[in-house]
């Protein structure tokens, strides 16, 4: 199973244990918990090398980071999901992750493709920072996280993504359905793809975003504009704005908060599988949670940059182990 659908499926508990706690908060991980560790202090840049983070170079080993969360302009702490590397397709990769902040798309992509020894690398998910794209003056600094994996060997796939150029969701469901988007350098090609990780600007309103390709059969979707009561409508398979009512039960993989009660969100079919939404939590509450449905943490997105909290609280959501 690729990392894009794992990274969401029910996955054995042993495969999102939590990490040690190396007992102090000056160097090394103040949280750990099922399925995501908590605030770490001292996460080294991409720049750094390895052989200087001997506690980042074991997670990078032992881990494989999908969701990634920063506080504010790059200070400490951060904080993230993950898997067992061991579990996943990328179990015999000497590296297989990477993240990275960006100023540019080409500065994106000339990461991306340097990465891994220059082996190459693509996106699995994005954040834009406070000030993305051009922030009124005094603002939060313009530029996007990235969290990447190895894009080479069995693991290789084909991908897309929007670049800084801002998309429409009229635009976005021309690219979803392989038509041309020429502001975002998509020609039309007929092929059907599937959004993995999407982010709405809180300055232009527009959508940065990461695709792969459909395959014939899958089951997903995706809305924007929806308050809670919004999204508890379509989770349920009842109509709202676009969706028709069809009687689908579908559950959260991921969910941004664009203003408030103002959401993104993707969904997949539900297929009886337990699942815990949070649309504001602390972090510690919800290592609770995850501990107590015997569930792991699938996707975070923090409030500290709009509200001024120093380490989160958070919208999360949980899928039960397998």
């Amino acid at each position: 199973m690729d990392i894009e659908q794992q990274r969401w499926a029910p996955v054995s508990a042993r495969c999102a244990q939590g990490l040690k706690n190396l007992g102090t908060v000056s160097n090394g991980w103040e949280h750990s918990g099922s399925g995501g560790f908590g605030w770490v202090t001292l996460f080294p840049p991409a720049s750094t090398a390895f052989s200087e983070w001997q506690d980042y170079l074991e997670l990078e080993e032992k881990m494989l980071l999908f969701d990634y969360e920063e506080w504010i302009t790059g200070a400490s702490p951060q904080a993230g999901c993950y898997l067992a590397k061991a579990c996943t397709q990328y179990a015999a990769y000497p590296r297989a992750w990477t993240t990275f902040l960006a100023w540019s798309g080409d500065e994106v992509v000339a990461k991306l493709n340097g990465a891994f020894g220059g082996k190459g690398a693509r996106i699995v998910d994005l954040d834009l920072r406070g000030g993305f794209p051009d922030a009124p003056s005094g603002d939060l600094p313009n530029g996007v996280n990235v969290t990447a994996v190895a894009n080479y060997g069995p693991a290789a796939k084909a991908w897309w993504w929007s670049g800084f150029a801002g998309a429409t969701a009229s635009q976005v469901t021309d690219v979803i359905n392989g038509k041309a988007w020429p502001a975002g350098n998509f020609k039309q090609d007929n092929i059907k793809k599937r959004l993995v990780a999407i982010e709405r600007s809180r300055w232009d309103g527009k959508f940065r975003f990461v695709l792969n390709e459909w395959k014939p059969g899958e089951a997903w979707w995706w809305g924007h504009g929806a308050s809670i009561a919004n999204i508890t409508s379509v989770l349920n398979g009842d109509a709202w704005a676009d969706f028709r009512a069809d009687g689908i039960e579908k559950r959260l993989v991921s969910y941004r908060r664009h203003a408030d009660d103002n959401w993104t969100f993707l969904m997949v079919p539900r297929n009886g599988l337990g699942w815990w939404r949070y649309p504001k939590i602390d972090f510690d509450a919800l290592l609770v949670a995850a501990k107590s449905h015997d569930a792991r943490i699938i996707h975070l997105d923090q409030w500290g940059i709009e509200k001024g909290d120093d380490f989160g609280p958070f919208s999360a959501i949980l899928v039960q182990n397998a």
